[in-house]
């Protein structure tokens, strides 16, 4: 458990000793209205997890993969699922 505020009265304590303020720095150098150069882009990976194929498959099929009641489907019944629907 957590105890805050308590105990300790206000000025116990070692006190602070902040760092005096430092002069500022110039920012970068940036061309206004430059585009920025895009990133390159990812190749996909050649194996995807479990949950990311449910998820594929049932995009390309229009089957839900997610029950109204709040709870996921599970493997087995996504099986059975896609068993009724060939």
């Amino acid at each position: 458990m957590v105890m805050i505020n308590s105990g300790g009265a206000a000025g116990s304590g070692s006190g602070s000793s902040p760092d005096s303020p430092t002069d500022a720095t110039a920012a970068s150098d940036s061309q206004a209205g430059k585009a920025a150069e895009a990133p390159p882009s990812q190749t996909p990976p050649d194996k995807y997890s479990p949950d990311a194929s449910t998820i594929q498959s049932a995009a390309v099929e229009g089957i839900p993969f997610y029950q109204a009641s709040g709870g996921g489907l599970s493997a087995s019944d996504r099986e059975e699922l896609l068993k009724n629907l060939e």
